[in-house]
């Protein structure tokens, strides 16, 4: 009963336990000396909500006011891209649509925003509660951080993806901005985005991350319990762990895409189509040259035949040509049919 028992001391004992037995140094970002442990009544709103034990304390603030920005403008910018979808499909017609980057916004469904308006809603609801209890700063930090690798190569991936064709590119573009060839966007797909992946969202997540703040935090819970009210620990414990567990579903969502990716298999299958067009392609030149090789050896054999009848019979080459008739220059030459 890791966090939902009605008795603090309780809590404590478990929270020793546990303490014996991590393996990791999460439970240092558990700090039980700052936020608002400690402070009770007005006091905290001005010295507890950015009290901290060292200097980090400035720093992570701002990482996450950063933090907080980026996802704050995402979720609004998914949000007009969900109303200018509604707008067009209910109001407009798809020839009346007056640009093209809203016609090729019109191809996407709202429910292909669900997840990214979801995850985003649900990181700045972590992100305020970790910003509000400065103890949980340095856990957070450690989670977006991973959050933020993994996605620096899913963009990268993206601008892979969606970069212009060779066929594609305008006069004035730069030759380093068309999309690289399929061997590369496969390596960045299987080699760097899955490992990276896999790692920081599907390992340190869920058990570093999750496993600090479903056990790992049994003390700073029961701190707050004496230092609010009793059953706010109980209220933290729930709020934190089930938005972490949202976030975790939403990744396995987007793993699950992530492998089975319909531009990265569309871009390979077409690679696959032309690598058998061009084999054969070759396959049927080698086989005219085979052919060629035949007709020539077929052709040099008749002549030495020929020649071994002529020896036989004891003409030379140059009297063979002498005995064949003389065609007159004023004659016609000989038809098809007399040949």
């Amino acid at each position: 009963k890791f966090g939902f028992g009605d008795n603090s001391q309780s809590r404590g004992m478990h929270a020793q336990t546990l303490t014996t037995l991590t393996t990791h140094g999460t439970i240092h970002c558990w700090d039980l000396s700052g936020g608002l442990s400690g402070f009770r009544g007005v006091k905290f709103l001005s010295d507890g909500l950015d009290s901290d034990f060292d200097h980090m304390n400035h720093r992570l603030r701002v990482y996450y006011l950063v933090q907080a920005s980026y996802h704050l403008h995402s979720f609004a910018f998914h949000i007009m891209n969900v109303m200018v979808i509604i707008y067009h499909k209910v109001f407009l017609s798809e020839a009346e649509t007056p640009k093209f980057f809203i016609r090729s916004l019109l191809k996407f469904s709202t429910r292909s925003y669900i997840r990214q308006l979801l995850e985003h809603l649900v990181i700045m609801l972590l992100i305020l509660g970790s910003f509000i209890f400065s103890s949980l700063r340095r856990l957070g930090t450690v989670g977006m951080f991973t959050m933020d690798l993994s996605s620096a190569f899913l963009h990268l991936l993206q601008i892979c993806l969606h970069a212009p064709k060779a066929d594609e590119m305008n006069m004035g573009a730069s030759k380093y901005m068309k999309q690289p060839p399929a061997y590369v966007i496969k390596m960045v797909h299987r080699y760097l985005n899955i490992p990276v992946f896999m790692y920081c969202r599907l390992f340190v997540l869920p058990f570093i991350v999750w496993y600090s703040a479903l056990f790992e935090s049994q003390g700073w819970l029961t701190q707050m319990d004496f230092a609010l009210f009793q059953g706010i620990g109980n209220i933290l414990y729930l709020f934190f762990n089930t938005l972490i567990a949202i976030v975790l579903l939403l990744n396995l969502v987007l793993f699950q895409r992530l492998l089975y990716h319909p531009k990265v298999q569309s871009i390979l299958d077409e690679e696959a189509k032309e690598i058998l067009v061009q084999q054969v392609l070759q396959e049927e030149e080698d086989e005219a040259m085979q052919e060629l090789e035949n007709d020539k050896l077929l052709y040099h054999g008749t002549s030495t035949v020929n020649c071994e009848l002529m020896n036989d019979v004891g003409l030379s080459f140059e009297e063979t040509l002498l005995s064949l008739p003389q065609m007159d220059h004023a004659e016609s030459p000989p038809t098809a049919y007399t040949l």
